[in-house]
């Protein structure tokens, strides 16, 4: 059998990188045509927030009642928002400073003492 260098201007080689081009078009002519739905929001159900959160359904329907989260209701079936879900938990955030704890502390030991 003989041995034989391929170059590009092998027919096989050029058909192909042709056969790439064309795909790559294809391809970028999807990406341009492309629209996310609901400007690419993704939605959970009651149980995948629950699972996320590490709540029960209960403190989910609890937390609604309260107006805490905000939800989509469509026949009977519970959405939210995945934004909507980030910004109540930011807002909800506590950041423990230091210098409080040590103040606590502090006057612990000084009801005890």
């Amino acid at each position: 059998m003989e041995e034989r260098i391929l170059t590009i201007k092998d027919d096989l080689i050029a058909e192909t990188l042709e056969s790439l081009r064309k795909a790559n078009r294809k391809v970028v002519k999807l990406m341009d045509d492309y629209k996310p739905i609901l400007q690419g929001e993704r939605l959970m159900t009651d149980r995948e927030l629950a699972t996320v959160l590490r709540v029960s359904p209960r403190a989910l329907r609890d937390y609604r009642s309260d107006g805490i989260l905000p939800y989509i209701r469509m026949k009977g079936n519970i959405l939210y928002k995945e934004s909507d879900i980030e910004k109540v938990l930011r807002s909800h955030e506590y950041k423990c400073n230091l210098m409080d704890r040590n103040i606590k502390q502090s006057f612990k030991r000084r009801r005890i003492g």
